[in-house]
């Protein structure tokens, strides 16, 4: 079925935006000792997907117009997210109920230093650091979210291809299709 009518979609191809993107200005925080809590900066409504979770640390929410949450520019959202240990990427419900791995919010919780945690939906196919349990992430003291969070660092970059390789990838599938 096409989603357009001048719009082939029998062949669709992955790739990663991320080595296009600008992370956005923000102050970045110094504080060895963040707060103990979750930020979800999201424009869709995702109460049912947090309820789901049973965070124990406090959740604080930007972004919903609907449910009367703040709207803050992307660097507020950066300078809060450099405050506390938890970022959340919450199951985003279209197309398919998974997304796949790519999401700013990774590269976002990575710049600020803060955990991320996400639906493991969107998480299958990603070993290691970003399949923790959230009792397990919530549990872990300073020390051991500081490691989470250089594990988390380390394997977001292993994974994402510079920029160089994307606009090489780009250009392979574009003479193919010629």
């Amino acid at each position: 079925e096409k989603l357009m009518p001048n719009l082939d979609t029998r062949k669709a191809y992955a790739w990663d935006p991320t080595p296009f993107l600008e992370v956005p200005d923000f102050e970045k925080s110094n504080r060895i000792n963040r707060n103990r809590q979750w930020i979800c900066g999201a424009l869709q409504n995702c109460e049912h997907w947090l309820v789901k979770q049973k965070f124990s640390w406090p959740v604080q929410k930007f972004g919903n117009k609907k449910n009367n949450q703040q709207i803050i520019s992307e660097s507020s959202l950066l300078n809060n997210f450099s405050k506390v240990w938890g970022v959340l990427c919450p199951l985003h419900p279209k197309p398919s109920g998974g997304s796949g791995w790519y999401r700013m919010r990774y590269q976002w919780a990575v710049e600020t230093g803060a955990v991320l945690y996400a639906d493991p939906m969107d998480t299958a196919l990603m070993p290691g650091p970003y399949n923790q349990a959230l009792a397990d992430i919530e549990s872990k003291g300073a020390k051991d979210l500081r490691l989470l969070v250089a594990a988390q660092r380390e394997w977001f970059f292993d994974n994402t291809a510079s920029s160089r390789k994307t606009k090489s990838n780009i250009k392979c599938l574009i003479e193919e299709n010629l």
